[in-house]
């Protein structure tokens, strides 16, 4: 194989070596064998590894027109007959087009089967490669009794295999409740923990797309589109958007969580595979967390998009809290677009390298998910969860449930730093957070004042204690500290009872209402009783799941005032 070096060197371009030499074999496109010389080109742009999307696509395009000069046509002229005696060739390798896909073309065409219809993927992708490939691409071998030349007999199978390549993950009916993922946590040994702002959201970083997150306030802008401020291409024309809100999320004085905390506990005890965080808070460098991939970057550095002279991030902090724009000081003052930017991931560019290396590497080893704090509505985050192994369980913790994501194994709802606490109160783990801390103390206090009170005679000590959660509607859904019910849930919010419930009738109003609203709908024909067992309960999720179908969701506003207690 020639090295990039001699391959450069050489005056004739390297598409047109490979268009020749394809043209010179006389080869059908189902049986391509390739030169040593070629066989670079091939291999550095569609199937080494690494390989980019961008780079899958350009050379998807290419290896289109190749292939249909091997099979004897281009533009529209016949191949000319073969001699009676073919040209000895030199003994080559067999074409990686054909029997070898990298794993990153694979995905690339997986991919685009979960978001095009079947027959417009087919027209994407077919003639450019024969069939035998496109079953490659979903590790898929037709039975030897097969015909391989028989492109309509070959059809089912491939569409049976995309099918199955691309179905949506379904709910595990053996993994619904707390307990259970208190045994996953201890048994598992290779977790990934995919972040999203909502925990950050308690170090005082706004998030993006609640009520009053920072898309919220963005009306002066007149933007079509609030996720514009994040376009790279609105950027370049007006920057002064962003730096009016990049004070907002600049990491300087802002400390992690105890959701952090509890990563970083994870990484202690030997089972974090890795945090993959949507994040550009840098607050899981500052919780001391290794293992983590910045999947939209950070403010960790910052570059000129025009020239791309790079500086430390805080370089910028100045313009940063005055809200002007940072210029670059290498670039003529007459440049265009002489604009410093974070190296943050914004619409219209692609992920760090790192995201794809890493994931690759990762998704064959984890053994538990756990997505927190995440809307998963940006692609390709989003996709992590139906990307794995769908036998590995996965775990939600958030402020609210997913519609558009169904199939977590549990959801535990709430907020994240809520949800981790009680966690590892039942894992018996020690999360080291100065908040942790005060409200254990505070805890302490209030039980020695119960028991002051209980041993005066006023009361009894007898009552059971409350569970910091309650029951959601379905057996794998449970109500933590701020939970928002939405969708399947009843409408509300839920936080634990105040210290003015002395009777501790806000929590028992809460678990009568619950029993309550699902006997209502038992009369209504919906029946209580198909919940009675996970079986029961799993069918019913798993034919939501295929419907699609959720129930409408409150005015926030609305939920929030219908809180108990």
């Amino acid at each position: 194989m020639l090295d990039r070096q001699s391959r450069d060197s050489d005056d004739e371009p390297p598409t047109k070596r490979l268009r020749q030499t394809l043209a010179d074999d006389h080869n059908e496109s189902t049986s391509l064998e390739l030169g040593d010389d070629v066989q670079t080109i091939v291999t550095e742009t569609l199937f080494a590894e690494p390989a980019t999307p961008e780079g899958v696509a350009e050379a998807i395009d290419v290896i289109a027109g190749e292939r249909r000069l091997v099979s004897g046509h281009e533009d529209g002229e016949e191949e000319e007959e073969e001699s009676e005696a073919p040209r000895e060739t030199p003994e080559r390798s067999p074409s990686p087009m054909k029997y070898v896909l990298s794993q990153t073309a694979k995905e690339v065409m997986q991919d685009d089967a979960r978001h095009l219809d079947f027959w417009e993927w087919l027209e994407k992708y077919y003639p450019r490669f024969p069939i035998q490939t496109l079953l490659d691409a979903f590790d898929c071998e037709a039975p030897s009794d097969m015909d391989m030349d028989d492109f309509h007999e070959l059809l089912p199978l491939l569409k049976s295999a995309i099918m199955h390549k691309t179905a949506r993950r379904k709910k595990r009916d053996d993994i619904n409740t707390i307990e259970d993922v208190v045994r996953l946590l201890k048994e598992s040994k290779n977790i990934v923990v995919l972040t999203g702002a909502g925990v950050s959201v308690s170090c005082g970083i706004p998030d993006f797309r609640s009520k009053n997150g920072i898309y919220s306030r963005l009306d002066e802008f007149e933007l079509n589109d609030p996720q514009e401020m994040f376009d790279i291409h609105y950027f370049r024309d007006k920057p002064e958007t962003f730096y009016t809100f990049a004070k907002e999320i600049y990491p300087s004085n802002f400390q992690p969580s105890p959701s952090h905390m509890f990563i970083k506990l994870l990484e202690q005890k030997g089972k974090l595979l890795r945090n993959y965080t949507q994040n550009i808070d840098t607050l899981e460098q500052v919780a001391g967390i290794q293992k983590v991939v910045q999947c939209h970057g950070s403010f960790a550095t910052a570059r000129c998009i025009n020239c791309k002279y790079e500086v430390p991030g805080d370089a910028l902090e100045k313009d940063i809290f005055a809200q002007t724009v940072p210029m670059c000081p290498k670039c003529p003052e007459d440049e265009d677009y002489r604009i410093m930017k974070p190296d943050i991931v914004f619409f219209g560019e692609k992920l760090p390298d790192e995201f794809d290396r890493r994931f690759a590497e990762d998704k064959e080893k984890l053994d538990l998910l756990i997505v927190m704090g995440s809307s998963l509505k940006v692609s390709p985050v989003a996709d992590v969860k139906d990307k794995i192994p769908h036998d590995v369980p996965q775990i939600l913790i958030n402020l609210e449930a997913l519609p558009h994501m169904a199939g977590f194994d549990v959801q535990l709802l709430g907020y994240c730093d809520s949800v981790v606490v009680e966690l590892c109160k039942l894992l018996g783990w020690q999360l080291k957070h100065e908040k942790v801390q005060k409200k254990e103390e505070e805890e302490k206090v209030e039980e020695e004042k119960e028991t002051e009170y209980a041993a005066g005679g006023e009361g009894s000590s007898s009552e059971e204690p409350k569970l910091p959660w309650i029951q959601g509607r379905y057996l794998h859904q449970h109500l933590f500290e701020g939970a928002l019910m939405i969708g399947d849930m009843q409408a509300g919010s839920w936080v634990p009872d105040s210290d003015e419930d002395d009777d501790g009738e806000g929590s028992s109003s809460s678990r009568e209402d619950s029993t309550s609203s699902d006997d209502e709908e038992g009369e209504e024909g919906k029946g209580s009783e198909s919940r009675d067992t996970p079986e029961a309960e799993m069918e019913e999720v798993n034919q939501r799941d295929e419907d699609d179908t959720s129930a409408q969701t409150p005015d926030i506003e609305e939920t929030l005032n219908s809180t108990p207690g």
